[in-house]
């Protein structure tokens, strides 16, 4: 993550520059159009479900789509 919007739904989700995005719906992403690939299809949905390493820690954030 390269940075953070304030108020931005990646804020409301937990995501701080820094974090690296490891998954996004169960499958893995290694690349920036992975990721993106995997946001257009988690629109429809109306969330997406990130694992994100920061530091020594990995965890989940949920990216909500209104």
């Amino acid at each position: 993550v390269l940075g953070v919007e304030d108020g931005s739904r990646a804020e409301a989700a937990g995501l701080k520059e820094g974090d690296f995005i490891v998954e996004a719906d169960n499958r893995d992403v290694g690349t920036t159009r992975e990721l993106r690939a995997a946001v257009v299809k988690a629109r429809k949905k109306g969330k997406l479900v990130l694992r994100v390493k920061r530091g020594d820690e990995v965890f989940y954030a949920a990216v909500r789509f209104g």
